[in-house]
């Protein structure tokens, strides 16, 4: 008797809401999250929603070992200011008990969608009623989908597709937003691929780096963009019964081609999107994986603060412009672009006096590492593709998905250099987001990061496969 208790005590333990230690178990759905018409939309900017031309969608992932559960949800959103993601996190912990460091929320960067990060003075046009509902809705999917995980095989592929273009020409005094087809770009997509014993597809997660602009100010109708019609593709190839996750790579500094283009170029760097994916996924390589680790590191970047004699100054010598422009007969766009400054300048001042902002702003990087081949790395914001690419080269795992817009939207981060050529990225966009200017040496701070992050991982897995 002593002997079949024993048995039954280890058997427990080796078991966790049915799963075996020593394969991943996983599941993913989705569910739209389109809102209503009459909402805000970020692009056009200053319009509110017509139509619905394709619908909105939040789609989760959740993988566990049977000791580690994560889950992974990508949203067709701009992206997500810090409260949101505080309120989904909670929100996601409560219906399932998955904390915020095993939870990463990733934004494609749609622009036909509605305003869920801090955007100057429309902030306050912003469609309340239906963040709550989206919340809600994020948090019983991922709920739903982790109730009954299924044993899967992991691949991974890798294709090389050219949607986009690096879009700053640095030239005297300042860098122009333009197609410049000799800058930086990374010219492939990672998959993830979730497979049954069968080889069906569970799910497919895949990336890739370009703004979703292709739609922007043509219509007025909600859209996903080029992720979207990628993801329907994907569905027609694989089958309707496979969750297809488009999550945006570091695109801070590169659009999709051509810039306002319309659905029907939407579409088409859809499909040469999906093409490539579905490339990747036929080729790709089967992995081992039988555990998942994770690793959470914040950080802040240093900017420029501003004090109250200059803060004076400024919003002075902006009531003085906009007097002249209304003199001059300004248009209603710059008169608004006019507006949405003076208001930068009175939230500057505050942040600049917000002791949450006394180190900086915050960085937040992300990574799960699923077995010892595969690391999805994940950080906030807009990144420049530079910080793709140079984390791609120097990671130390075999193969290394790199994300940004994940887990809070807040600020542009270009590189050291491009801090020298300003342009829209380095300041045009922060007085949109009411953020202050950043300085050149946050490059170093998250490089360093990201490879202190990774290779801490990486040892931590080698250790364990050993026995330490």
């Amino acid at each position: 008797m002593p002997k079949i208790i024993c048995f039954l005590i280890l058997l427990n333990s080796m078991l966790v809401h049915g799963q075996t230690f020593g394969r991943l178990f996983a599941n993913a759905d989705k569910v739209v999250i389109t809102p209503p018409l009459g909402t805000e939309m970020v692009e056009p900017r200053g319009t509110l929603a017509t139509g619905v031309h394709d619908e909105l969608y939040a789609r989760a992932m959740v993988l566990s070992d049977g000791r580690t559960k994560v889950a992974i949800v990508t949203l067709d959103l701009i992206g997500l200011d810090f409260k949101l993601v505080d309120r989904i996190q909670k929100a996601v912990f409560s219906k399932t008990g998955i904390p915020a460091t095993h939870l990463m929320l990733s934004c494609s960067h749609t622009h036909n969608a509605p305003i869920t990060v801090e955007l100057g003075p429309s902030m306050s046009n912003r469609n309340r009623q239906w963040e709550s509902a989206m919340v809600e809705k994020v948090a019983k999917l991922v709920s739903s989908t982790q109730k009954k995980l299924f044993p899967v095989n992991l691949a991974v592929g890798k294709d090389r597709v050219q949607i986009g273009l690096n879009r700053r020409v640095s030239q005297f005094y300042r860098a122009r937003m333009v197609p410049n087809p000799a800058g930086p770009m990374a010219d492939h997509t990672f998959v993830l691929s979730l497979q049954n014993n069968a080889k069906d597809h569970l799910a497919v997660l895949y990336n890739y780096p370009a703004h979703p602009v292709a739609v922007h100010s043509t219509s007025t109708e909600l859209s996903a963009d080029y992720p979207g019609y990628a993801t329907s593709a994907l569905h027609e190839r694989l089958g309707q019964q496979t969750i297809a996750m488009f999550a945006q790579a570091c695109g801070g500094n590169i659009n999709v081609q051509p810039l306002q283009g319309g659905f029907e170029k939407a579409e088409q760097a859809g499909q040469l999107l999906a093409i490539a994916v579905n490339k990747a996924i036929t080729e790709s390589e089967t992995i081992e994986a039988d555990c998942i680790h994770i690793a959470n590191k914040e950080i802040y970047l240093p900017f420029h603060a501003v004090s109250d004699e200059t803060a004076h100054a400024m919003q002075l010598r902006l009531q003085e412009s906009m007097k002249t422009l209304k003199e001059r007969g300004g248009n209603k766009a710059q008169l608004k672009e006019q507006e949405d400054l003076i208001h930068w300048t009175h939230r500057l001042h505050r942040k600049s006096k917000d002791p949450e902002l006394g180190q900086g702003i915050p960085f937040h990087i992300q990574a799960f590492a699923l077995g010892k081949e595969f690391v999805i790395l994940a950080m906030t914001h807009e990144v420049f593709v530079e910080y793709q690419l140079a984390i791609e080269l120097a990671s130390p795992f075999k193969y290394t998905m790199v994300l940004a817009y994940s887990n809070g939207c807040a600020s542009y981060v270009p590189t050291a250099e491009a801090f020298f050529f300003g342009g829209y990225e380095v300041f045009g966009a922060q007085q949109r987001y009411t953020m202050p200017y950043l300085k050149p040496d946050s490059e170093d701070k998250i490089k360093d990061a990201c490879d202190e992050l990774l290779n801490t991982l990486f040892e931590k897995i080698e250790l364990s496969n050993q026995g330490g």
